[in-house]
């Protein structure tokens, strides 16, 4: 999202995701990120490819919290990496 204040311009993204077992339908994680960043000159590229790197470090904190629980899953389990 583009966010205009009138002294500047910032983007904002936020994502949710989920992964869910098929075959009962229990949520086995969920995970929220969220990324904000001002920007030094409103321009459509500007804006563009600040979104673009915002998302980019949304989807990896997703994923990072995906690893973690994976780890905390295993080791719970008595697995191993």
């Amino acid at each position: 999202e583009e966010v205009d204040s009138g002294t500047g311009v910032s983007v904002t993204v936020a994502l949710s995701a989920q992964i869910i077992d098929v075959k009962t339908g229990e949520v086995l994680w969920h995970g929220d990120s969220g990324q904000s960043a001002e920007l030094d000159q409103h321009s459509l590229p500007g804006v563009v490819e600040r979104l673009s790197v915002e998302t980019n470090l949304a989807v990896r904190n997703l994923a990072v919290s995906i690893r973690d629980h994976l780890v905390t899953v295993t080791a719970a389990a008595g697995g191993s990496r």
